[in-house]
């Protein structure tokens, strides 16, 4: 993906492929909507996209975005809209958001059906591979999808017993 080329589409209306997956209090999945999202901020390594419905944000790795593509039949005078091909699956869960990775990109990830759905989301959510040893670590302060969270490694013996 070209960062310098999505830079210019700062304020830009996409839509995500695939289209974000919404999910209830109970983690079922819901109805699609295949919202409208605004390029916010573009960094050296990350863009922010808010849901135009939800006001939900989301930051995306530059790894995250396999292209955009405009879209010149929604483009109106200055209002510019696009399509950002996604190599993850954006979940929406009331006012939390989160990416998982996705075999396809652009594909949609199927949510399996099991009575440990909502196990396997939270943990998800919840659980990051050390960088050091490659253990769990678990999040113990802020959001799930900032920069300023702060990750625990469950590992005893890890050298660096750093939070990060």
């Amino acid at each position: 993906m070209d960062f310098d080329q999505l830079k210019k589409n700062i304020g830009c209306c996409v839509q995500l492929a695939p289209i974000a997956c919404r999910l209830d209090e109970n983690s079922r999945e819901l109805s699609t909507i295949d919202d409208d999202w605004i390029i916010g901020e573009v960094a050296e390594a990350t863009v922010e996209i808010r849901n135009v419905r939800t006001s939900n944000v989301i930051i995306l790795g530059k790894d995250h975005i396999r292209n955009f593509t405009p879209d010149p039949y929604r483009s109106m005078g200055r209002i510019k809209f696009g399509f950002l091909t996604l190599c993850v699956q954006v979940f929406l869960q009331g006012h939390q958001c989160w990416v998982r990775l996705i075999e396809r990109p652009g594909e949609s990830q199927i949510l399996v059906k099991s009575k440990n759905t909502q196990a396997e989301l939270d943990r998800a959510k919840l659980v990051r591979r050390c960088p050091d040893c490659g253990r769990d670590s678990h999040l113990v302060n802020g959001w799930i999808t900032t920069f300023d969270s702060e990750w625990v490694c469950s590992n005893d013996n890890c050298a660096s017993k750093r939070r990060f």
